[in-house]
């Protein structure tokens, strides 16, 4: 026999590995930091496979290590576990030491003087091996060859021969495992799904349950990169019920049983890193509950954890660190730190303690060398979240205190990959603080960080890594680029750009694309400029299902490092003259600009498409999720007399640019900063509350009018524009368009035109017309108070005067839940759904939600309960009505939830409010609303207007005029 059934169960523990590389985890490192070999010598980094020696193997038995390290207190287990260094398990272990530290070449190396030595079965796991580090250095052809060469060799008929058959289909998967992971690598997800299908299915006739779990995830990462992101779920739902059914089963084990184990079968550290790989593809989904639960299961299960150094093991580690991220995203930012505080003591680092300490741990205690450098980089990560955290929220004096508590740690890092990216992640944190000009700490952080660059790019030279290599030189061009020096700056990121794409990290290519736009820009080149910006944007469309799951070496935040790209882009694209930019805070109307050269017309459609991109890449990166897929239709082609107005914050100005059908476009700006713009939101919408007075609400409704309308309001009625669709801009959609005022007029915006909100030129179809028989509604509603939330009295009512209206199937109270809910939607072709109840919509998807008596209703359980009517030939949902529901306090972006409820419901239109208004005001309005909708030839949009004139107007009484009554009431999509 060429393999026993010891060196094929290690060899599926070697090459699962394969998981964290298409899924970026760092932490899979099975154990082998915790279980280090004595005697086995780092080999050095960075060697030539034809100038330099192999590494030598130690060829005696070896002692592994569990070590429990803390600040005052060092403690090792040794277990003796015999070796040979002609078995193949022992090669596995060994090159896996190389792997975890990211040297990749010497990896290679390694097997390559192995070769000779070994049988064909055991030459085809080294090829294996080979073509995972090919992929890492971006090597993909040979890769490719490397991965053809394993395949070939086990299926060699000697080969199969001589391995049972149940060995023969785990050796074969991994091996299909690892050329799924190249795909998936390479751009090929559809590929790289079934690649991972055959070797699930091999797994299935092994009865591996393990295995099948590894390629569910694998599959699930495919989905993602897709943009699947349900289906992905669902994989991941599948992996998690196995999970728990295997944890169930799993029985405390003695440290030797454990520790054995770990290394030659699918027990303890195998079981921990897929539980931290599930919480990982949970948060890519935007689970973040789901992974939170995860990794909260695996703190719990202290028989994983206890053996390898307790609350001092990697593992336990990378789950508090996991838990900070997930608090980190949702905003939870004092958890987060909190729980980075448990991590951030780097007086576990080796390097750190006297020079005599630290020779007496490598002569007398060389075992405990390595699980220190582990705990210390994942202190080191704690501590630059720390700064991170710190940098956001202003408090600058900590963040450099935290780079300066590190700086000495860092800088000690051995020359991996991964010491490498966390050296570039503490520059790019400290060139965040450096852009911010504060003259006091500016000399000390910049010596600091020119050394530290200086040092990390010897390093990733030394490990011939061109992917390390572009991340270094970027970043070094980033800080000549804060400093100013322009030329070398663009010479040097030119250099990291020809790196970064030869090794097809786009993550990284369009970071170097979108830095040579700013430099060109500010050398004046602005023709280069717009050809680097638009390559940058481009580069980030084909990663708009990827943005998320960046890995933590290239982790960004949408806002911070993505919004820019597409906003910088637009402001380069729209010709202004500064002498026609209207002043800030003004009443002179800006310049009305129509320049009808092919060139400018050719800008502007291009600006306009570039911000409709950032739209939809704001919604991708909401939903972890692609937008929906179905049929559009172009605003220009179903209403004639309807103009599309795009307010644009640019990082220089305000730009509006108009698109009246049949007519150029034009567009026209105003000085006003984004910081200018945010304080003016700030100021409408605090002008809007239930008691302002007239003098507070005109002033600044006026001037939004100003800045948005006025200057296009002739081009507007020469056109007889009765529609005006807003794509609105970033905090723009939380501003009620319907309450700008013309100071000439003497009127609300409402009153001279149907409003509609979108994201673009195109809207989901309608299929027909709302009028007559065809208003049939199913309605929702809650009136008594609820689940900590009010009562809404006046639901009786609405309900009611729509069940008198229309044909309608009412759902009240202890009557409205999801469940009945979904039945109603099911079993009925109504084309209007109106759920009259509490709801939320917010920038975290989390907090977006509708109540039913039952439960809350997030979005993908809303998509779920609505997608029978979207998924066939039935009558659609035209209409859905969100009465009560608004946009949460003090979330600038909360309108994000309100456009993700509007287009993941499938429903053509959504009508919606920003703020909770009052219970009878609401009730008047959308019974108002539907009176209008049940006129002939009235649309939607001309239903809801009236509705807002009808209060406006007093019809009521006087008890309603006030805009907070009405002008929360939006609709969104198709107005028809």
């Amino acid at each position: 026999m060429i393999m026993n059934w010891r060196q094929v169960v290690l060899f599926v523990c070697g090459l699962v590995f394969s998981l964290a590389l298409s899924l970026g985890i760092n932490h899979f490192n099975f154990g082998v930091d915790q279980l280090w070999a004595q005697g086995i010598t780092e080999p050095e980094s960075g060697l030539d496979p034809e100038l330099s020696s192999p590494p030598t193997l130690p060829t005696s038995a070896h002692a592994f290590t569990s070590a429990n390290l803390n600040q005052n207190n060092i403690h090792a287990e040794i277990i003796e576990i015999k070796s040979d260094p002609t078995n193949l398990s022992h090669l596995l272990r060994h090159a896996q030491i190389w792997r975890n530290q990211g040297l990749y070449r010497d990896e290679i190396y390694f097997w390559r003087s192995t070769l000779d030595g070994l049988n064909p079965a055991a030459q085809s796991i080294a090829h294996a091996h080979m073509a995972m580090a090919f992929n890492e250095l971006g090597e993909w052809q040979t890769a490719n060859e490397q991965i053809q060469t394993s395949l070939q060799l086990i299926n060699d008929p000697d080969v199969v021969k001589e391995i049972k058959r149940s060995e023969l289909a785990i050796a074969r998967s991994q091996i299909l495992n690892t050329q799924g992971t190249l795909q998936l690598a390479q751009g090929k997800p559809e590929v790289a799904m079934e690649t991972w299908k055959e070797s699930e299915a091999l797994y299935r006739s092994a009865n591996d349950q393990l295995g099948i779990a590894i390629t569910t995830i694998n599959q699930a990462k495919a989905l993602q990169t897709m943009g699947l992101y349900r289906r992905a779920s669902n994989r991941l739902n599948q992996v998690k019920e196995f999970a728990d059914a295997d944890l169930a089963q799993f029985a405390d084990q003695s440290l030797p049983e454990l520790t054995e184990a770990a290394i030659f079968d699918h027990s303890g550290t195998v079981r921990v890193n897929l539980l931290l790989s599930l919480a990982d593809g949970y948060r890519v989904v935007g689970n973040l509950d789901a992974a939170q639960q995860v990794l909260e299961q695996v703190l719990a299960k202290e028989a994983f954890i206890n053996p390898y150094g307790g609350a001092s093991s990697p593992d336990w580690q990378e789950v508090i660190l996991g838990l900070g991220h997930i608090a980190q995203t949702q905003g939870e930012l004092d958890k987060a730190k909190s729980l980075y505080d448990q991590l951030a003591n780097t007086s576990h680092c080796y390097i750190s303690v006297g020079e005599d300490l630290r020779d007496r741990y490598e002569r007398d205690a060389p075992e405990l060398v390595r699980p220190t450098k582990q705990a210390c980089l994942i202190g080191i990560k704690a501590i630059l979240e720390q700064a991170t955290i710190a940098t956001q929220i202003g408090t600058d004096v900590e963040a450099i205190a935290w780079l300066n508590k590190i700086y000495n740690p860092v800088q000690a890092l051995p020359a991996t990959r991964t010491a490498i990216f966390t050296k570039v992640r503490w520059s790019s944190q400290t060139i965040a603080l450096l852009k911010q000009n504060s003259t006091i700490i500016k000399p000390e952080l910049l010596t600091k960080t020119n050394n530290l660059l200086a040092q990390t790019l010897t390093q990733a030279q030394q490990l011939n890594d061109p992917k390390a290599i572009a991340y270094v030189l970027g970043t070094q061009a980033h800080l000549d680029e804060i400093q100013g020096n322009y030329a070398r700056a663009i010479a040097t990121t030119q250099t990291a750009l020809n790196l970064a794409q030869a090794s097809q990290a786009n993550e990284i290519v369009y970071q170097w694309e979108w830095q040579l736009g700013r430099l060109y820009h500010q050398t004046r080149n602005n023709d280069r400029a717009i050809a680097a910006y638009r390559d940058a944007v481009n580069t980030l469309q084909k990663l708009r299902h990827d943005l998320v799951a960046i890995s933590d070496n290239t982790k960004f935040s949408f806002r911070d490092q993505v919004e820019p790209v597409y906003r910088e882009l637009v402001d380069l694209l729209i010709p202004h003259d500064p002498d026609n930019l209207a002043a800030n805070h003004s009443p002179h109307k800006p310049k009305l600009q129509i320049d009808k050269t092919a060139q400018t017309q050719a800008n502007l459609r291009q600006a306009r498409q570039v911000i409709e991109q950032l739209q939809i890449a704001e919604l991708d990166n909401f939903f972890r999720q692609a937008c929906l897929d179905a049929e559009f239709s172009s605003v220009e082609m179903i209403d004639p007399q309807a103009a599309i107005v795009y307010p644009i914050i640019t990082p220089s100005r305000l730009e509006v640019i108009v698109s009246i059908p049949d007519r150029p476009l034009f567009h026209y700006g105003t000085k006003a900063t984004p910081m200018e713009v945010k304080q003016s939101i700030d100021q409408i919408l605090d002008s809007l509350r239930q008691n302002s007075f007239a003098s507070e609400r005109l002033p600044i409704a006026q001037q939004f009018y100003d800045w948005l309308i006025r200057p296009a309001q002739a081009e507007l009625a020469a056109a007889k524009m009765q529609t005006l669709v807003m794509v609105l801009d970033g905090e723009l959609r939380n501003v009620p368009m319907a309450a700008l005022y013309d100071r000439d007029t003497k009127q609300y915006l409402i009153e001279k035109y149907n409003l509609v909100l979108n994201q673009g030129l195109k809207l989901l179809k309608g299929r027909s017309a709302l009028a007559g028989e065809n208003l049939r509604v199913v309605t929702a509603g809650i009136s008594e108070a609820q689940a900590g939330f009010i009562g809404l009295p006046a639901v009786d009512y609405e309900l009611a005067q729509i069940a008198m209206q229309f044909r309608s199937r009412s759902l009240l109270n202890q009557g409205f839940t999801a469940n009945s809910l979904e039945m109603a939607i099911a079993n009925s072709d109504y084309p209007i759904i109106h759920l009259a109840t509490h709801g939320q919509f917010s920038s975290n998807l989390k907090d977006t939600f509708i109540l039913a008596w039952d439960d809350k209703i997030n979005i993908d359980r809303l998509e779920k309960l609505l997608s029978p009517r979207q998924n066939s030939d039935r009558t659609p949902i035209e209409l859905l009505v969100l009465s009560a529901c608004e946009t949460a306090t003090g979330d600038r972006r909360a309108a994000l939830g309100l456009a993700g409820v509007a287009l993941r419901s499938g429903a053509r239109s959504t009508l919606a409010s920003l703020w909770t208004v009052a219970d009878r005001s609401t009730a008047e309005l959308m019974v108002r609303f539907y009176e209008g909708l049940g006129q002939p030839d009235t649309t939607k949009a001309t239903a809801l207007r009236q509705a807002q004139l009808s209060l406006l107007r007093g019809e009521q009484g006087n008890t309603y005029r006030h805009p907070y009554y009405w002008a929360a009431f939006v609709l969104a999509g198709n107005w028809l």
